[in-house]
This record gives structure tokens, C-alpha cells and sequence, in this order.
């Protein structure tokens, strides 16, 4: 078990980054610690980011100018926590961000994409972000093979590269496998959801809360 109050005072050589990453991987394999939960929300409040509520998510979530995509956690913590921006390439054209088309593109970018290997998939980390420093987001080609398998994820889908600031952030969501999340921080109405047995993930969503410097 991470005792995280004493690694991140006396560690000088791994960053947070590193610690967080490490306390989910744990977290996956003994299922025993819910300190990295409770760490994860400290440092993104210290960095400027809390907890969103209904009108946070729903103004985020119907935003048609805003982009969002399944991303690395560890790119986002350093993105948040030391303001490193997130470089994406895309040398091949292919689809890896959506438009967030009233929420529709959020759906996709939760569901499918490929993240998650640094934290041993236990949890999935979904970023909405404003273009500004994106250098291109074109719309798939109809030829592709993405319109013929899944025309749904094509119609929301854009193939994008540049990057992201933390200044672009509008919004982190953070998917959690429910037999992974503490009990203890479920709502009363996911905890009569697990009851009834038709929960399988919980999502916290986390917005902005002053300017990013």
C-alpha cells in the first residue's frame, strides 16, 4: 500500500506524476488502497481544478466549438500539474479526437480509444479542450474504412494534431471501474444503482476553477 503524505515529501527523484500512475497500477493489482483517489482530487484542486457540477459538465458537454479525446493519464497530469502540453501527431490521418457535438463526441471519446496502460487500465481519462493550438482537425474522408465499420464514431470524429495547453483544458473526466472505487465516495444514487446491480463505472468530472498560470 502507497502511503502517499510521506512519498511525495521525502521523494525527490519520481514526480506526482509518477506517484498517481503508480498508486492506480497498485490500486488494479491488490485492490486495497483508496488514498489514491483521495490524492488524485488534492493535487488537481492545488493545481487549479475541482470537482464540476451539473451545470459545469452540461455547459462543457454542449459546447459544438470544444474537441475531446481518450488521452494518456500521466500526459494529463503533467499537463495539469506542471503545465507540459501534450504533442499529438499524426503522421497516418487517422481519426484520434472527436468534436464534441453535443455531447455525442464525448460518448465516443469515453467508450473507444486506446488509453489507459499506464495506470494498468484502472481508470480512463477523457480531455475537453478549446482548438486553440491545435494546427489541424480535419474531418475523415468518406472513403474511409471508419465510415463503413462505425459511421456513428466517423461522423464525430476528426484526425487532429498539435497540442494541448492547460490553458485549453474546459474539462478531465475520469472514468473508474466501480469494483476498483472506494464505496465510501459513491453517491446515494450510485450506491442504489451498485445495489440494484446496474452500475459498472463511476465518472468525476473536473473543470477550472481559476485561470492557469
Amino acid at each position: 500500500m502507497m502511503n502517499f503524505e510521506k512519498q511525495l515529501t521525502v521523494d525527490t527523484i519520481n514526480n506526482k506524476t509518477d506517484l498517481l500512475a503508480g498508486g492506480f497500477r497498485e490500486l488494479a493489482r491488490e485492490n486495497n488502497d483508496a488514498s489514491v483517489f483521495e490524492e488524485l482530487e488534492i493535487q488537481l484542486e492545488q493545481s487549479g481544478f475541482g470537482a464540476a457540477d451539473t451545470s459545469d459538465v452540461s455547459a462543457v458537454l454542449h459546447n459544438s466549438s470544444l474537441f475531446c479525446r481518450s488521452e494518456n493519464f500521466s500526459k494529463v497530469m503533467e499537463l495539469v500539474l506542471y503545465k507540459n502540453p501534450i504533442k499529438i501527431q499524426n503522421e497516418t490521418e487517422h481519426a484520434n479526437m472527436c468534436i464534441m457535438s453535443s455531447s455525442e463526441g464525448y460518448r465516443t471519446a469515453m467508450t473507444e480509444g486506446f488509453s489507459g496502460k499506464d495506470v494498468n487500465h484502472a481508470l480512463k481519462t477523457v480531455i475537453s479542450f478549446e482548438g486553440i493550438h491545435l494546427s489541424k482537425h480535419a474531418a475523415i474522408p468518406a472513403e474511409s474504412d471508419l465510415w463503413k465499420l462505425k459511421p456513428k464514431t466517423a461522423a464525430v470524429s476528426v484526425a487532429g494534431a498539435g497540442m494541448i495547453q492547460v490553458e485549453d483544458v474546459k474539462m478531465i473526466s475520469f472514468r473508474f471501474p466501480i469494483h476498483l472505487y472506494p464505496e465510501k465516495f459513491l453517491t446515494e444514487s450510485e450506491k442504489d444503482m451498485l445495489e440494484e446491480k446496474g452500475l459498472g463505472f463511476v465518472v468525476r468530472h473536473y473543470t477550472q476553477k481559476e485561470t492557469a498560470h
